[in-house]
């Protein structure tokens, strides 16, 4: 999927056939797969909130308040339901074949909320959009195209508040860990406009963030 001009008419059908096939994933039955609790990514958040600073020190006032909010949020998400995830979702592991849409690189698959896996990849939306320099319309529509696919294949509904915490955790989690860590042209250079989305997603609906 990577492969498709970002915001294409082949983009936005391979994005909807996308969110089909993690919608299928999701409710795949798999036994003997671990487990990745809720308890995981608040962990990895209080990790972030004190790593980051320590390697960016300037996104010290802008990171520890975001934190703070999202472990306060924690405590308010609902029940989700337990489904088979992916847990490494971005346009890179979607293989398109013609109609089809495979998903690769299951080496992350973990049972727990699917919106694990439906926040990571609006998360690495957002960035790649960002890194790109797409226009935010066009970012907000590539995640409508995907999210609106996802909820016509699924029985579950996520609210607006907990995709957003979802989205949000992401982006410090997975997107700017990996701006960080992986040392790749100018992600750095991201980082802060990455920890500035998060904290407005974090306050957000869905409408407004896709």
């Amino acid at each position: 999927l990577m492969a498709l001009e970002l915001g294409s008419k082949d983009f936005f059908k391979g994005l909807e056939r996308a969110a089909a096939a993690v919608a299928a994933l999701h409710q795949a039955r798999v036994l003997d797969v671990r487990a990745r609790p809720l308890s995981a990514w608040i962990t990895r958040l209080r990790e972030m909130r004190e790593w980051l600073p320590a390697v960016l020190p300037s996104c010290r006032p802008a990171l520890e308040p975001l934190v703070d909010t999202l472990l306060a949020q924690a405590a308010q998400l609902g029940p989700q339901p337990a489904a088979i995830f992916h847990g490494d979702l971005h346009l890179q592991n979607f293989f398109l074949d013609d109609q089809a849409v495979a998903l690769i690189d299951l080496d992350n698959v973990r049972c727990g909320s699917p919106w694990q896996d439906v926040g990571s990849f609006i998360a690495s939306l957002l960035a790649r959009g960002l890194h790109l320099g797409a226009s935010r319309p066009l970012i907000d529509e590539m995640v409508v195209a995907f999210v609106d696919s996802y909820r016509q294949h699924v029985p579950w509904y996520v609210t607006p508040q907990e995709l957003n915490w979802f989205v949000a955790a992401a982006l410090i989690n997975e997107r700017v860990y990996r701006c960080v860590t992986r040392l790749k042209h100018d992600r750095l250079d991201l980082v802060h406009d990455l920890v500035a989305q998060a904290a407005q997603i974090s306050t957000q609906t869905v409408t407004e963030i896709g």
